[in-house]
């Protein structure tokens, strides 16, 4: 495996010496230079003697200046031995009971997600956070909030190769308007009949319309 760092000539025009990886802030060891390519605007390298590389980490490479680079790890999804960690087929999103709501979200590649729900009132007014607990084999981040959350807002802070993003839970059941935040629902109060035996049949699900109604 070979990492490949593009540094801009506006940056240092004589090139760099020495790469160092880290990884969630500790160092692990000094990177090989492979080869050095040029063009008018960058050099890249191709650093070689690369240590194993694990998902929902962060890794880091530093140069001679102690300049800090972050390594985008996407392409470990696409490895075999990460393939189990791809898909999960259990339950995801605001999992919601009167007592308590656990919060399940699959996101390998992620090395933090926190939750924040908002007041019911005020969808902008935040009522409480919590950061969930990642399972290093599943890609799941889980954690519950205790009390009574029907009807409230929420959002996470996705940390994915060194930067954080605000993110609608892709598994939320009811969003609000214009799809800013996800809704925690209780199924048992919109459980209504859908008299489906007397929907048409239909041979393909590509031959559904789907209407979306405000």
């Amino acid at each position: 495996n070979l990492i490949e760092v593009h540094i801009p000539k506006s940056y240092n025009g004589a090139g760099c010496t020495n790469f160092y990886l880290y990884e969630d802030g500790k160092y692990i060891k000094e990177l090989h230079i492979d080869s050095k390519n040029e063009n008018s605007k960058f050099f890249t390298y191709n650093l070689d003697e690369i240590p194993d590389l694990k998902m929902g980490v962060d890794y880091e490479i530093y140069d001679e200046r102690n300049i800090v680079i972050q390594l985008n790890c996407s392409y470990l999804c696409r490895l075999d031995k990460y393939i189990d960690r791809t898909y999960y087929d259990g339950e995801l999103g605001a999992i919601y009971s009167k007592e308590k709501t656990i919060f399940r979200v699959f996101s390998p590649l992620a090395s933090y997600v926190t939750v924040f729900v908002y007041t019911k009132e005020n969808e902008e007014v935040k009522k409480t956070s919590m950061n969930l607990v990642n399972d290093e084999k599943t890609g799941i981040f889980e954690g519950e909030i205790q009390g009574d959350l029907e009807g409230c807002a929420y959002n996470y802070i996705v940390k994915v190769n060194g930067k954080y993003n605000e993110a609608v839970d892709p598994y939320a059941k009811a969003v609000t308007r214009n799809s800013r935040h996800g809704v925690i629902v209780d199924f048992n109060k919109v459980d209504i009949p859908l008299n489906e035996e007397c929907l048409p049949k239909f041979d393909k699900i590509t031959d559904a319309v789907i209407y979306e109604l405000d």
